[in-house]
């Protein structure tokens, strides 16, 4: 039996007696990976930090957001994870899941959530958003939710506020739920999505998601001044 074709960065390769196939193998060559890298017999999934809406727009916010995210995500231990040329894909080897947890930053985004390619790019739709204007308005008031309400951890002050937020979206007619407007989820999988969004806000409350938030606020408090430096050297 031979192994699924790679299909949207979607696919855990086969295990046992099976192999990467030749095409499996010339595929991931041409993503930019290594092939001396890459183990035949090892189980990978092939994940995609790419989200499933592109935010971008020109918006320094996003820009911003994005760079801090794949900065954290590639934080991790270069022998465990391998990135494509691009640097928006990586090889995770399954067997190191369980076995280097600490090693591997999606792990302490995800929580209990297994690791999924899928889970990978909510989470990256997930965080680019944050750096749009209304993604911003809404870090602004998780950090005012959380100094107002005593008592309340702020990773749990940014995964409450968030439900609420996405209950009253829900509730009016005709509207979908967020986590169909950023992840364009399935019905089937919409459950999960919602569940990995609950908990990147759990994350993004806690002291390593604040060190990211700091950091993308920075690169975007720098691509302002360079935009800023840009227009004055037009001399309009």
């Amino acid at each position: 039996m031979s192994g699924v074709s790679l299909y949207d960065g979607l696919k855990l390769f086969p295990a046992g007696d099976e192999r990467i196939s030749a095409k499996e193998m010339t595929e991931l060559v041409d993503l930019g990976f290594r092939r001396d890298d890459i183990d035949e017999y090892a189980v990978y999934q092939l994940h995609d930090l790419e989200p499933y809406q592109d935010l971008t727009l020109g918006r320094p916010g996003v820009t911003a957001m994005r760079s801090a995210w794949r900065q954290f995500s590639m934080s991790g231990n270069e022998e465990l994870l391998q990135w494509s040329a691009d640097g928006h894909k990586y090889l995770v080897d399954m067997f190191f899941v369980d076995n280097h947890p600490d090693e591997i930053p999606l792990l302490q985004v995800f929580g209990s959530i297994p690791l999924s390619p899928r889970a990978t790019r909510v989470a990256s739709t997930m965080i680019e958003w944050l750096g749009t204007p209304v993604g911003q308005s809404f870090l602004l008031q998780a950090e005012n939710y959380y100094k107002k309400i005593r008592n309340l951890k702020r990773s749990d002050a940014y995964a409450l506020l968030w439900i609420q937020e996405n209950s009253v979206l829900r509730s009016h007619s005709g509207r979908e739920d967020l986590a169909q407007v950023f992840a364009r989820a399935t019905d089937k999988s919409a459950f999960m999505d919602a569940e990995v969004m609950t908990q990147v806000m759990l994350w993004i409350g806690s002291d390593r998601g604040q060190d990211m938030i700091k950091n993308a606020r920075e690169m975007q408090a720098e691509i302002q001044r360079e935009y800023l430096d840009e227009f004055r050297g037009l001399n309009i």
